[in-house]
C-alpha cells in the first residue's frame, strides 16, 4: 500500500548548445530531483533554455523542432499524474507550466487552445481522472489559473495509476478539430505505468483501462501526437519506482513512438543535471516582430539567386592557415594562423566579399579528411562543401630577418590552383603583397577574374601595406604577434555558442594578451576596443552559464573599457572604428539610445547596396535598440524608439548579407526557423541584454 505517487568583432547573442551524451541510466529518486519537471517545462520550449542536443531515448529531437511549420494553431491537452507520489513535483509543475503556456502561445502567435486532464487511480476522492478544464480554453490567463487548481489525490491502491484512462479521456472526451492545419498535442506528465494489461482487482476495483494499442491508434485516427514526461516520484515510493520504471519507460515509449511524439525522461541523471543547468539562463521578455520567409531576404538583397550563383556580385572566400592542409592547425597564436587572419580581416573590409569563419574551416577540413579525402582533393572539395568560390592556401618561412610566402588559389572548378603568387619581406607586409598580386596581375585567367575585380577597392598606405590592417601599423614585431594573437582569439571565440568551453578559454586567452599588450603600448587605441569586446562577451559568457552577479562585474569592466577607448576615438585610424566606439559608447555607458542609433546607421549607410562586415555589427546592435533590449523598453523615450518593423529589417539585412554569420544562425534560431518552407515559424525574438544592464 502506498501514498502513490566591437570593432569588427561580432558581439553575438546566445546560442542554447549542450552537449548531451548517452551514459548510463543512473536513478536518484529523492527530493532533489523535485525540480527537474519543473526546470523541464520551463525550457524545453523555450528558444534561450532549450536543450538542442539529440540522444536516443533522452533528446531524441528537439521540442521546438516539432511543431510543424505549416500549423496555423495548436491544441494542447495537458495529462498529469496528481498521485502523493508526484506531490513534491506538483508544486514545481504549478509553478512553471504557465512558461510552457506562454512559450508556445508565443510560437503559436497566440493561436493556442488548453485543456488539463488530471488522474490518479481508483482511491481518489472523486474519479480516477477528470478534464479540469471542462474542455479546450483558448484564453492564456483563463488557463494558468486552471493550472492552480491541480492538488494532490489518492493513488491507492498499488503504484500504477489510471494513466490510461487519463489519456483516452483526454483523446476521445475532448474537442479535438478536424482540421489538419491544426497541431494537436498530449502531453502526459507522470511517474508511473498503467496496471498491466488484463489486469482487475475485484477488491479494490483497481483495473487497466485501456490497452496501449487502443490508445495509439485512436490519437493516430485524431492527428494527436503523444509526448510525455517520466518525472521522479517523492522517497516514499522510491523501491516502487525503480522496481516498475522499465513499465513506465515502455508504456510512454509507445504512446510517444507510435503517434509521433517525443519522450523526455527524467529518470536519467545526467538529463536532469542539463536542464538544471539550462534553468540558470535566463528566459527573457520577448517582442514580436513578425514572421521572416527566405522572400523577405531575397527582396532585402535584391536578387533571387543562391549565394555563389553567377549572376550573385558576392565572392565567397576561405583563407586557410600557411600550413600542411593535412596536418592543418587553427591556434590562433601560430604565425601561419596570423597571416591567414590578416588576409582574412583586409577581406572582410570589402563589400563584395564573404569570407568563411575559422570554425566553418576547421570542421569542414576535418570532416572532408575522415571522409578520406585526397589531400590533394581538398582544396576544391573544401569550396564544393561550404560554397565557396575560392579557397586561398600557402605556406609561411620565417626568419629573424625576413618571411617568404607562397600562396595559391584554388576554385570550386578545378582540383589544381588556378593562380599562385610569391611574396617575402617584413612579416607585417606578406599579406598586402599576396593580395596586390592577385589584384594586379594583368595576366590572370577567366576564372580568377570575379577575384581581382572584389579586389579592386583595397587601400594601401605609403609603405605599401594594406589600411585595413592600419590598426598594427608602427609596432614592433613582438607587439604586432601579440595583439594579431588577441585578434585572432578573439574573433575564433565568437564563433562558437557561448555555452561552449572553447568560447570562454579563447576570450580569457584573448584578454591575457591583450592585457599583456596594453602595459607596453598603453595608448593603442584598438587594444582597448578589443579589450571592451573582450570583457563584453565574457559578461555573456558568464550570464549564459547562470552566473549573473560574475557577468555583471565584468561587464561593469568593459563599461570602463569602453569609456576609456572612447577618450582615445581621435586616434583609431579607421573612421568606422571610430563611429563603432561611438555608438557602444552612447549605448552603454551614457544610454544615450538615440546617439547610438545614430552612430550605428552612420555605418550600415557606407554602402548600402552590399554592405562592409561592419555593418553586420550595426545593423545587430540597431535590432537590439529597436526590440526595447538594452532596457530601452524603461527608457522615458521608448516610444521614439522601440519599432519592432525597423527592428525586422535589421535582421533581414542580416540574413540577406551574412546567411552564414553567427548572427544569422541565433536569429534563425530565436525565430524557429524552418529549413523546408524556408520561414519561420515564430514572429517573436528575445530581449537578451537587459540582464545584464539592469540594476
Amino acid at each position: 500500500m502506498r501514498s502513490e505517487f566591437s570593432i569588427n568583432l561580432r558581439i553575438q547573442l546566445l546560442f542554447m548548445v549542450l552537449a548531451t551524451g548517452l551514459l548510463p541510466t543512473c536513478l536518484v529518486c529523492g527530493q532533489e530531483n523535485n525540480a527537474s519537471s519543473g526546470a523541464a517545462l520551463s525550457s524545453i520550449m523555450n528558444v534561450r533554455r532549450a536543450p538542442a542536443a539529440k540522444s536516443m531515448g533522452l533528446f531524441q529531437s528537439s521540442f521546438l523542432e516539432a511543431i510543424a511549420a505549416n500549423r496555423r494553431s495548436m491544441q494542447l491537452a495537458l495529462v498529469i499524474d496528481s498521485t502523493e507520489s508526484m506531490s513534491g513535483e506538483l508544486d514545481s509543475i504549478r509553478k512553471n507550466l504557465p512558461n510552457l503556456l506562454t512559450d508556445i502561445h508565443q510560437i503559436m502567435d497566440g493561436a493556442l487552445e488548453t485543456a488539463i486532464i488530471s488522474y490518479a487511480d481508483i482511491g481518489a476522492a472523486e474519479t480516477p481522472a477528470k478534464i479540469l478544464s471542462r474542455d479546450f480554453v483558448s484564453q492564456l490567463d483563463s488557463m494558468k489559473e486552471i493550472v492552480q487548481q491541480i492538488k494532490p489525490n489518492s493513488g491507492k491502491p498499488y503504484f500504477p495509476e489510471a494513466v490510461d484512462l487519463g489519456v483516452y479521456i483526454a483523446i476521445n472526451n475532448l474537442a479535438w478539430s478536424a482540421d489538419e492545419n491544426v497541431e494537436k498535442w498530449i502531453l502526459l506528465i507522470g511517474d508511473a505505468p498503467p496496471y498491466d494489461a488484463g489486469f482487475d482487482d475485484p477488491a479494490t476495483s483497481a483495473k487497466r483501462w485501456y490497452g496501449t494499442d487502443l490508445l495509439v491508434d485512436l490519437a493516430n485516427q485524431r492527428g494527436v501526437k503523444v509526448h510525455c514526461l517520466l518525472c521522479n516520484s517523492r522517497d516514499e515510493e522510491k523501491n516502487a519506482y525503480v522496481k516498475l520504471l522499465g513499465k513506465t519507460q515502455d508504456f510512454m515509449s509507445r504512446l510517444s513512438d507510435g503517434t509521433g511524439g517525443l519522450l523526455l525522461d527524467l529518470s536519467y541523471e545526467h538529463v536532469r543535471e542539463k536542464l538544471a543547468e539550462n534553468i540558470n539562463r535566463p528566459r527573457g521578455e520577448y517582442i514580436r516582430i513578425g514572421h521572416i520567409s527566405n522572400y523577405d531576404i531575397d527582396s532585402a538583397r535584391g536578387k533571387t539567386e543562391e549565394p555563389g550563383s553567377e549572376s550573385n556580385k558576392l565572392v565567397r572566400i576561405g583563407v586557410l592557415p600557411f600550413l600542411p592542409i593535412d596536418s592543418m592547425s587553427f591556434v590562433y597564436s601560430r604565425p601561419e594562423v596570423q597571416i591567414a587572419a590578416e588576409i582574412r580581416k583586409s577581406l572582410d573590409a570589402l563589400p563584395d566579399i564573404r569570407t568563411a569563419s575559422t570554425q566553418q574551416l576547421e570542421r569542414g577540413i576535418a570532416r572532408l579528411i575522415s571522409e578520406g579525402t585526397p589531400v590533394d582533393e581538398l582544396p576544391q572539395a573544401l569550396s564544393l562543401l561550404l560554397r565557396l568560390d575560392y579557397v586561398l592556401h600557402g605556406d609561411l618561412t620565417s626568419s629573424r630577418a625576413t618571411s617568404s610566402s607562397v600562396m595559391r588559389v584554388f576554385g570550386r572548378n578545378s582540383k589544381s590552383h588556378i593562380f599562385m603568387t610569391t611574396a617575402e619581406g617584413q612579416p607585417s607586409a606578406l599579406s598586402a603583397a599576396l593580395l596586390g598580386n592577385i589584384r594586379n596581375n594583368p595576366n590572370s585567367n577567366a576564372d580568377l577574374r570575379p577575384l581581382r575585380q572584389s579586389l579592386q577597392p583595397l587601400e594601401f598606405d605609403q609603405e605599401g601595406r594594406l589600411k585595413a590592417l592600419g590598426m598594427f601599423a608602427g609596432l614592433s614585431e613582438i607587439d604586432r604577434l601579440k595583439l594579431m594573437s588577441a585578434y585572432e582569439a578573439l574573433e575564433q571565440g565568437l564563433g562558437y555558442s557561448q555555452v561552449d568551453p572553447l568560447s570562454r578559454s579563447l576570450m580569457d586567452s584573448a584578454e591575457k594578451e591583450l592585457v599583456e599588450f596594453l602595459a607596453v603600448n598603453r595608448e593603442h587605441a584598438f587594444a582597448h576596443v578589443m579589450l571592451a569586446s573582450c570583457l563584453y562577451n565574457q559578461a555573456r559568457i558568464l550570464e549564459a552559464n547562470g552566473q549573473l552577479d560574475a557577468a555583471k562585474t565584468k561587464f561593469q569592466n568593459a563599461r570602463d573599457t569602453i569609456s576609456h577607448a572612447y577618450s582615445m576615438r581621435t586616434k583609431l585610424i579607421d573612421p568606422i572604428a571610430r563611429l563603432e566606439i561611438e555608438g557602444d559608447y552612447q549605448l552603454l555607458v551614457k544610454q544615450d539610445y538615440l546617439a547610438a542609433m545614430d552612430a550605428y546607421q552612420k555605418i550600415t549607410a557606407f554602402s548600402v547596396e552590399s554592405p562592409i562586415k561592419p555593418a553586420l555589427r550595426a545593423h545587430w546592435m540597431l535590432a537590439g535598440i529597436q526590440c526595447g533590449d538594452w532596457q530601452v523598453s524603461k527608457s522615458e523615450n521608448a516610444d521614439q524608439i522601440v519599432d519592432p518593423d525597423q527592428a525586422r529589417t535589421h535582421l533581414i539585412k542580416i540574413l540577406a548579407y551574412w546567411p552564414e554569420s553567427p548572427e544569422a544562425a541565433m536569429i534563425k534560431q530565436n525565430m524557429l526557423w524552418d529549413e523546408i518552407q524556408n520561414k519561420s515559424r515564430s514572429p517573436y525574438i528575445p530581449r537578451v541584454a537587459d540582464t545584464l544592464v539592469s540594476n
